[in-house]
């Protein structure tokens, strides 16, 4: 058969088609022999009867025969097809019919392959540019009577569903929410157990499908666009107990399958960990996270897998497996610095969370680098000055930190503290009334009288209340109720302080709301210290009908006796037309109430106040976005070059039609 002409061979497989479809009582059949058409080779009617009136014909199927005397692949047979010819068909398309000729006749063996508009489209993407051709998945063809029938059906309806002149764009295609598919083939039991891909495609690992959305009509829309389901299994799921290494814990790892026998367990959002089942050794992917805790955590984690070589989840062993921290990138360059920085923070009592790796910049670095020298390798601050006492700050991004470097004269040597937690008796000089007098303050008051108070890190929040007792207590009768208004100044600045620096909200709302209480022991009735309780208590979602009954009480008592407090409580109470009808009343001098931070709930008044919770790591969100478009691609770019159109779908499944 090797020595037969192309047109006995194709001569041949018509033949041997209409021998199969001639057993097909609804069919009827017209195949050109020697048809030099470059198209198609005939057609398959449908009937509903098998008397093949006109009345009773379903549809009918433009049909491309096919013939090789060569070898088809019983595993994954395909035939090619110039592009060229996929182009010629694309208007209206084929059943495709390739024949595989034997010596004896009983030995030939059909294939099929729906190559309509939706199909064709998706080959030609598939092809690279300057491909000439494209090798066309094929199916068994059935010899079963019945089961030719389903075919010639299910290429008539792929037919009238892709020849709708009907677009639609990628956008809303990736938007919509209402999306089915009709299967022509019954998938295998276990193809929702791993990624697969759903749509007019013919690859081998593909379901072929035709996807059609529902508009704002009701109407539904087949499209040559594709659904790549992916089993839960194989995206991130919360692991179920905590993993740790030394004295690193984790309490929000993921894991998912990365195949039937890799798993990656996402340690953080910048710890990856993909281990090879019945395999001793993993890979470690690491990225810097933004913030020095997470990025130190995450090299330390690595440093206490070193040295032990056992990662524990819920103290079961998770993995024995060596690891070399020399053929992890960053490792070697950054850990003894970031170990070094969180060290120095954890004694100066600076959460790291707040602490961009971005704004370590090299003099930054080098400052911090003295100071790590201080606190954390205990050697001693080499100063010439005549001085007693010089005060420092180190920038990082729009954040500081103040220290005041103190003389020893019974030593000679230098100390370093945070300015916030120095041994020391700070005082301002009032000039009132042309009389100069010094006025004791706290560290704090000094940083807000300096406007460094929001953006100071190491204020020391265990001596907070203690340094305003102790200033109290040093501090003359007659002065005392000084000294507390400037500390109700700081109340005013540590609520301002929050409402600019939503991370560190939850912080400087409780350094208010503690001096606040402090304050309130004195002077319990208080209109100020009051509203700056509600305040307080409003932007934590704690302001309870029993607190607005007292505000009611307070503002009617305070009618047209100090409007200030009157517009703050009107604001408490979301009474927001009554407050700004009172501040329209107020003098140019009168509106500084807009500087307070009363002012804030005002301009505000839509926004819930967030106060983020630094426990939960911010990264996840657009880690988990990431990881699932890298295995979307991943998987489509092994089965096509170049993947558009593409709707990712979470499983659980979806029904089919």
């Amino acid at each position: 058969m090797n020595g037969m002409d192309n047109s006995s061979i194709e001569e041949m497989a018509v033949h041997f088609f209409k021998g199969l479809f001639f057993k097909v009582n609804l069919l009827k059949t017209i195949f050109t022999e020697g048809d030099k058409t470059p198209l198609v080779d005939g057609s398959i009617s449908i009937y509903q009867d098998e008397n093949k009136k006109n009345e009773d014909l379903v549809g009918t199927i433009p049909v491309q025969i096919k013939g090789t005397t060569r070898a088809i692949s019983t595993r994954t047979p395909t035939f090619p097809l110039t592009k060229n010819d996929l182009e010629g068909l694309k208007s209206h398309g084929a059943l495709l019919l390739v024949a595989a000729l034997k010596p004896d006749e009983e030995n030939h063996k059909g294939y099929y392959a729906h190559l309509f508009r939706f199909q064709i489209e998706n080959l030609l993407k598939d092809m690279k540019p300057g491909q000439k051709q494209k090798s066309i998945p094929l199916k068994e063809l059935p010899r079963d009577p019945e089961e030719l029938l389903r075919v010639c059906y299910q290429a008539k309806d792929i037919q009238e569903k892709s020849t709708r002149p009907i677009t639609i764009s990628p956008e809303e295609f990736s938007n919509s929410q209402n999306i089915s598919f009709t299967f022509y083939e019954s998938p295998d039991s276990d193809i929702f157990t791993r990624p697969t891909r759903i749509g007019p495609r013919l690859g081998k690992d593909d379901i072929n499908a035709v996807i059609e959305l529902t508009n704002v009509n009701g109407t539904k829309i087949p499209t040559s666009a594709n659904i790549l389901l992916i089993p839960q299994e194989y995206t991130y799921q919360p692991t179920r107990y905590p993993i740790n290494t030394g004295e690193i814990t984790f309490q929000d790892s993921q894991h998912r399958l990365l195949s039937e026998s890799q798993l990656e367990i996402a340690v953080s959002p910048g710890l990856t960990l993909i281990i090879n089942r019945g395999n001793t050794e993993c890979e470690v992917k690491l990225r810097i996270q933004d913030t020095l805790y997470d990025a130190y955590r995450d090299l330390e984690f690595l440093k206490s897998w070193s040295d032990s070589g056992v990662i524990y989840s819920d103290n079961q062993v998770l993995l024995k497996a060596k690891i070399s921290l020399k053929k992890i990138p960053y490792f070697e360059d950054r850990y003894q610095v970031f170990s070094d920085l969180h060290k120095l923070f954890k004694i100066l009592k600076v959460d790291s969370r707040l602490i961009q790796i971005e704004d370590l910049t090299e003099e930054t670095l080098e400052k911090l680098e003295d100071l790590v020298k201080i606190f954390v390798y205990k050697i001693k601050p080499s100063i010439q000055s005549d001085l007693t006492g010089l005060r420092y700050k180190v920038i990082i991004g729009d954040d500081h930190l103040h220290f005041i470097f103190i003389h020893d004269s019974d030593t000679g040597a230098w100390n370093c503290f945070s300015l916030t937690a120095a041994p020391i008796s700070l005082c301002i000089i009032d000039n009132e009334n042309e009389i100069s007098k010094a006025n004791l303050i706290t560290a704090y008051d000094l940083l807000t009288k300096d406007k460094a108070l929001r953006r100071t890190l190491n204020l020391h929040p265990e001596n907070f209340i203690a340094s305003y007792k102790e200033t109290l207590d040093r501090t003359p009768d007659t002065e005392k109720q000084s000294f507390r208004i400037i500390a109700t100044g700081t109340v005013v600045e540590l609520i301002t302080s929050a409402d600019l620096n939503p991370l560190r909200r939850r912080e400087f709302l409780t350094l208010a709301q503690e001096l606040n209480e402090w304050l309130l022991s004195y002077e319990p009735e208080s209109p100020l210290l009051l509203t700056n309780r509600w305040q307080i208590l409003h932007r934590d979602g704690l302001l309870t009908p029993e607190l607005k009954e007292k505000i009611y009480a307070l503002k009617r008592s305070l009618s047209n006796k100090d409007i200030h407090c009157e517009i703050t409580c009107a604001i408490l109470l979301r009474q927001f037309k009554e407050a700004q009808y009172l501040m329209e009343q107020l003098s140019q001098e009168g509106r500084e109430i807009k500087s307070w931070p009363i002012y804030y709930l005002f301009e505000h008044q839509e926004t819930p106040y967030d106060i983020p919770d630094l426990n939960e790591n911010p990264a996840w969100p657009a880690f988990f976005e990431s990881a699932l478009r890298e295995e979307a691609t991943t998987y489509l770019k092994q089965i096509t070059p170049n993947p558009v159109n593409e709707k990712i779908i979470i499983q659980p499944p979806i029904e089919d039609n």
